[in-house]
């Protein structure tokens, strides 16, 4: 019975103390908040610094986004505020040792916070839906998780190589420095809990305390400098190198031969191709007239010479196809020839050995045909006939079809002749058009090099 009796009490006991205890913080919520007004700032005597001393810690969770275009930085991070209020004190001996009360934040006064320069309308999210922690000296503890959003100058000029610098800051909106003082608890972010993002890494993450005058009258803000890198790895695997591959596939068509009829269209799909990437780049980055990004001038200089390209093509093909005028003898020693020298390029005129007998035979006696003096008579009268009109010739029978026959074989040696005298142009103006493409080729790709690589290493390391 004794036993039982014991256990009876040490059971009554221990329901006994929660109620007991819960009286206990009625009690203190009733003794501390009897009095106290929430509209108005802490003001105590006992204190020697009559401003109220706001201490900010921020930890940064994560980085959401950072809006080239709209220049915006949206961060994730844990507000932790702490202040003295005079006002919620009271002896913890009085109250079975209750050193501290977790309240709504609508119950007690909370200092005015504001993000400057913020872009969300609700100002500062989360800040009034969570509950402070008061303790016994008067301290209070206010932690919230927020999620910011502030504006941030953007420089894209090194992109996708650059760095940028964005900050943070937080001050009150209607106290001054006499009234409510803030500064930082570390001179540096807490980055212990944040999770990395995939296009930027955190190279800086400083606190400090900046106090601004304005007519005589301080305001302290806490500014917080969040220094950011890019990780360039996507827009080079994603950008770049297409747009080096598509910059140097322009010069292919210098390699491409006039015959194929595809030079101008290569191009052209070139030029278009560049304008899309350029499209690309233009939705990426903000708009700025006073410094536009080197990877945007790149662009500009490659679409030049892509447009320039397709000039000189259309220049090799119409030289290419240039059959017809006198080349004279002092272009074909001073330009021609010096031309296909440098680009390594000799012509061929390919014609049968014994067509330069006949010719020559041609040219010496005007026939390349003898036949007995009555014969040639009446050859001769044939042809006269023939000028006049084509009349019927005079010779028929056997004789007239052979002289038919040495007619036709007259035609086709002048004709033999006047195409022999025209090869050589044509061979010239064509090895000329394939010169000339050589030596477009070497000079795009020159250009195309030294363009590309300055233009990239001054994005890279001239940071």
């Amino acid at each position: 019975m004794e036993v039982k009796k014991a256990c009876s009490v040490l059971f009554f006991c221990q329901l006994c103390v929660p109620v007991g205890l819960s009286y206990l913080l009625d009690d203190l919520v009733t003794s501390v908040f009897q009095t106290y007004k929430k509209e108005v700032r802490p003001y105590c005597d006992d204190t020697q610094n009559k401003s109220v001393v706001v201490t900010i810690d921020l930890g940064v969770r994560q980085l959401v986004d950072l809006n080239e275009p709209k220049q915006t930085i949206d961060v994730t991070a844990w507000m932790r505020v702490d202040w003295i209020d005079c006002r919620l004190r009271w002896n913890k001996s009085h109250y079975n040792g209750i050193d501290r009360l977790a309240v709504p934040q609508d119950k007690i006064w909370i200092p005015d916070l504001t993000l400057y320069d913020t872009t969300d309308v609700k100002g500062l999210p989360g800040m009034k839906d969570y509950r402070a922690i008061v303790h016994s000296d008067g301290r209070v503890q206010y932690q919230f998780p927020s999620s910011v959003r502030t504006s941030c100058a953007i420089d894209v000029y090194h992109f996708p190589f650059d760095t940028q610098e964005c900050r943070l800051v937080f001050g009150s909106w209607i106290y001054t420095g006499a009234e409510v003082h803030i500064v930082n608890k570390s001179s540096t972010l807490d980055m212990s809990s944040y999770v990395n993002n995939t296009e930027w890494d955190v190279t800086r993450a400083d606190a400090t305390s900046v106090v601004t005058y304005y007519s005589d009258v301080s305001y302290p803000t806490m500014e917080c400098i969040l220094g950011l890198r890019r990780k360039p790895l996507f827009y080079v695997m994603n950008l770049l190198f297409p747009c080096f591959l598509v910059s140097f596939t322009a010069g292919l068509g210098f390699i491409l031969p006039p015959e194929a009829g595809e030079k101008v269209n290569l191009e052209i799909t070139v030029l278009l191709s560049l304008a899309v990437f350029q499209l690309v780049i233009v939705n990426m980055i903000p708009a700025s007239g006073e410094n536009p990004p080197l990877l945007a001038i790149y662009f500009l200089v490659s679409m030049i010479l892509v447009g320039l390209s397709c000039l000189m093509t259309v220049l090799v093909l119409n030289i290419h196809y240039k059959n017809s005028g006198h080349v004279s003898s002092r272009v074909r020693k001073y330009v021609i020839k010096p031309l296909q020298t440098i680009a390594c390029v000799y012509a061929q005129y390919d014609h049968d050995k014994n067509d330069n007998l006949y010719i020559e035979r041609y040219k010496r006696k005007g026939n390349i045909f003898h036949f007995p003096h009555q014969e040639e008579s009446k050859h001769r009268q044939y042809i006269d006939n023939e000028s006049q009109k084509q009349q019927k010739p005079l010779i028929v029978g056997f004789e007239g079809q052979l002289l038919e026959i040495l007619r036709e074989i007259k035609e086709c040696s002048a004709s033999i002749l006047a195409n022999q005298e025209r090869e050589p142009n044509s061979v010239d103006w064509s090895s000329v058009a394939v010169a000339l493409d050589r030596v477009f080729f070497v000079i795009y790709l020159l250009f195309s090099i030294v363009v590309s690589f300055s233009i990239m290493l001054e994005a890279a390391l001239g940071k």
